[in-house]
């Protein structure tokens, strides 16, 4: 910890704020071929088959290349609608909200900024456009943060409540308030008019385990956001749109730093997440710093591979047509790790996931998830994604299991219904008592073993 005045923080966060915004403003040109044509997520692939067929040796198409070629191009979607917006039974009912549901509203958000910015040519619009596009993500994952706090709560009991505004230094801001438990409205309401403090409060004393998870859950949804961000890289290979993707990652692999830095002199008698975590610890008898989760969360950010792809996008000029995409990292198929830093009931965890990719339409993931600063624990993560079918009209269905202080099971299916667009199902079970079931049970009352949930959805692919 770099210890500076206030003033100095604030010029800090300004900076890096300012760094990000060029950042996404650079990525935000199309990509352009030397005639003037948009090249595509698919496009080096579809040059690499069109190269394939048109220089064989013998000036014959090779029926083998193109059957492969045609077979890459049937399961892999089509760029010009490779995005999609969800809209999931989770979102109409507060009681129903889950964290994987909400990350999937912020990816979402993410789709439609970069399609927006792709369609902006004059330089002038994109410079106050790229800074929207980071305002709005700044604030959907402070939103999570907050709602990730919330979600713990209502998983032990607890009813909690947004007031409309909550200003640290007027107890009248305090209450008496509105009780609000909608995440769209919250978020829509920090976008016009953002206030410091905690927006999220909870009606029930909590013990002592019940206090730390409660009090983890703003940092870790803003980490496993990241994580969903690194996932969705690896899925698809490539993705358009790097700046505003990277934005969204580094502010959420870096927040507990901004945390730390945005707190001045006058909340001093404020307790910061990270300070509260450390006191609970404390009681617990689990030696665990404010600076061990800092600490993580920098180690694990460079121990990603997402970071050097994000990196290598940015100060990679060598094929400027290819500048607005970022590429996952790969060693013979197998996905470079990434790591994701996690506070939980036993200390400060460490996640490493990879994965391989065994054909176009079918990836095999692993990783492992073990407690380093604190009591020792450990979980293995094994899942599997396929898709069946061809270009739009596909299935696709996933499933993640873990193991280790307990059995969790998350399973997802897309189905094609009418033209663009997908019914979807999924369902979830986790062991209350295990690292990932503490961030994302929904029922933990009453020391309860097991939760479960289930969701439907729709998608529009565009």
């Amino acid at each position: 910890m770099i210890w500076v005045n206030s003033c100095t923080r604030k010029m800090l966060l300004g900076f890096l704020f300012l760094l990000l915004c060029c950042c996404q403003l650079f990525s935000q040109d199309n990509c352009k071929t030397s005639d003037g044509k948009v090249l595509d997520d698919n496009a080096e692939f579809k040059r690499d088959c069109e190269i394939d067929l048109t220089t064989n040796k013998d000036g014959v198409e090779s029926k083998e290349k193109e059957e492969a070629c045609n077979h890459k191009n049937n399961v892999k979607i089509d760029s010009s609608k490779s995005d999609s917006f969800t809209i999931s039974s989770a979102y109409f009912d507060p009681g129903l909200y889950t964290n994987s549901q909400l990350a999937n509203f912020g990816l979402d958000l993410i789709k439609v900024e970069t399609r927006i910015g792709q369609r902006i040519k004059n330089q002038w619009v994109k410079i106050p456009y790229a800074i929207i596009c980071c305002w709005v993500n700044c604030v959907f994952s402070l939103s999570f943060h907050e709602i990730g706090h919330a979600l713990r709560g209502k998983a032990f009991g607890c009813d909690y409540m947004m007031p409309k505004d909550c200003a640290v230094n007027n107890s009248d801001d305090l209450g008496p308030f509105k009780v609000d438990q909608n995440f769209f409205k919250f978020f829509l309401k920090k976008l016009v008019r953002p206030h410091r403090g905690y927006p999220i409060r909870v009606d029930k004393k909590l013990s002592l385990h019940e206090s730390l998870i409660c009090s983890a859950g703003g940092l870790n949804n803003q980490i496993y956001f990241t994580e969903r961000i690194s996932n969705e890289l690896h899925k698809k290979g490539n993705i358009s749109g790097s700046g505003n993707y990277a934005f969204a990652y580094v502010w959420g692999k870096l927040y507990t730093i901004s945390y730390e830095a945005s707190k001045t002199s006058k909340d001093s008698d404020i307790l910061i997440d990270s300070e509260r975590i450390e006191n609970i610890y404390k009681k617990m008898g689990i030696s665990v710093k404010k600076r061990d989760i800092v600490f993580a969360n920098v180690v694990s950010t460079l121990l990603s591979g997402t970071t050097y792809s994000v990196i290598a996008r940015f100060f990679d000029w060598s094929d400027y047509t290819d500048y607005n995409n970022l590429k996952a990292l790969k060693i013979a198929g197998f996905r470079v790790p990434d790591t994701f830093s996690y506070i939980t009931t036993r200390g400060v965890s460490y996640k490493v996931v990879s994965g391989y990719k065994v054909r176009e339409n079918l990836d095999l993931m692993f990783g492992v998830e073990q407690v380093i600063h604190g009591k020792s624990a450990t979980e293995v993560n094994l899942g599997v994604s396929k898709t069946f079918g061809a270009k739009l009209n596909h299935i696709s269905c996933e499933l993640a299991m873990t193991f280790g202080r307990g059995f969790n099971i998350e399973a997802t299916c897309s189905v094609p219904t009418i033209k663009d667009w997908f019914l979807n199902f999924g369902i979830a079970s986790y062991c209350c008592k295990s690292l990932l079931g503490e961030r994302h049970a929904m029922d933990m009352r009453n020391g309860k073993d097991r939760s479960n949930n289930a969701f439907v959805s729709i998608s529009y692919r565009y």
